[in-house]
């Protein structure tokens, strides 16, 4: 079994400083970068090439991880400036995941008198998405923390990968930016298969939380809030049209 943490990224290795982290963890890296982007040190995957949005980029590396990696039954995402939890390897939060969406499939067959063949449950283990929520930041009128409210740093099965949005891939890819990770969030809440995790922690060392100045990079991102929250709006009315996954 092998996980992967796939993103795209515009910093420059030297501002690097989350990514690192999920290297010396365990989790195999994927990253996809402008073209004509500098090199990063270590990653397992690259991919240089027009950016055409946060899903459309998570979702190109998904399907090449899938292709390339038959082991990888879980594809970690979220930004270069959100860390790994530091106190579980990637292999047994990966197995708790699998363990978590199979086993309501695993009662039934059992209480059936018939068992699943490893073909069969493969994809039963990982069709799912997994946040974890210890990060108790932006906490909310409600009292919800970012966390708890959108996928800011997925973990999505194999088969979620392969079945979600109509076999499209993991995410939407009707927004350029934000949104991306609360329509994720909706439509797995939506189809049963969102495992909040308050016992793991990927904590976001995001630029306004540190004091920082807004990234240049994230300007554009900005100034397209309006037209990705009205796209939101208008998908959540309709019921998140062409959410529904690919039969098994």
């Amino acid at each position: 079994m092998s996980v992967w943490y796939a993103i795209p990224s515009a910093k420059a290795p030297s501002e690097w400083s989350t990514i690192p982290l999920w290297l010396e963890s365990g989790y195999k890296v994927a990253v996809f970068r402008d073209a004509g982007s500098d090199s990063l040190p270590g990653v397992h995957l690259e991919v240089f090439g027009e950016y055409r949005g946060y899903a459309a980029s998570v979702n190109h590396l998904a399907r090449l991880i899938l292709k390339a990696d038959s082991a990888a039954d879980w594809i970690v995402s979220g930004g270069d400036d959100i860390a790994p939890d530091p106190h579980h390897t990637p292999e047994e939060i990966a197995a708790e995941c699998s363990w978590h969406f199979y086993e309501p499939h695993w009662i039934k067959a059992e209480l059936n008198s018939s068992h699943y063949s490893p073909e069969e449950a493969r994809p039963l283990k990982t069709f799912g998405v997994m946040q974890p929520t210890a990060d108790r930041w932006m906490v909310n009128k409600q009292g919800l923390a970012a966390t708890e409210r959108v996928c800011e740093s997925p973990w999505m099965g194999r088969s979620w990968c392969e079945r979600a949005y109509g076999g499209n891939g993991p995410m939407c890819e009707d927004y350029r930016h934000f949104f991306v990770d609360e329509d994720l969030h909706e439509v797995a809440k939506k189809l049963g298969v969102l495992w909040h995790r308050p016992d793991l922690m990927h904590y976001h060392h995001h630029w306004s939380r540190e004091g920082k100045p807004r990234p240049p990079y994230l300007t554009e991102a900005k100034l397209n809030w309006p037209e990705a929250l009205a796209i939101f709006n208008a998908r959540k009315l309709a019921g998140f049209p062409g959410s529904e996954p690919l039969a098994a």
